[in-house]
């Protein structure tokens, strides 16, 4: 059981509650809406690197990316997280 691991997890750390809450209320949406936010990390990071590690140009390069239609945008991060590993 999930939240039985957690507390046994919780115990090494010496009982940090600070998850404690999103672990009470986790369930298979919190857990793929998770899913989708790691799914996407990879490109921003790679946006990010694009940008010169300058995070305004970085910022005014994420506010262009949302102007476009979902289905573009995650193909976009894709494609630089590929470029970014290959």
């Amino acid at each position: 059981d999930f939240r039985q691991t957690y507390q046994t997890l919780k115990s090494t750390w010496g009982g940090y509650p600070g998850y404690d809450a999103w672990v009470a209320q986790a369930n298979n949406a919190a857990f793929g809406a998770q899913a989708a936010y790691d799914e996407l990390v990879p490109g921003f990071e790679a946006l990010f690197e694009r940008q010169g590690r300058d995070w305004a140009r970085f910022y005014d390069a994420v506010r262009q990316l949302a102007t476009h239609p979902k289905d573009e945008r995650v193909r976009q991060l894709k494609q630089w997280t590929s470029q970014s590993q290959g």
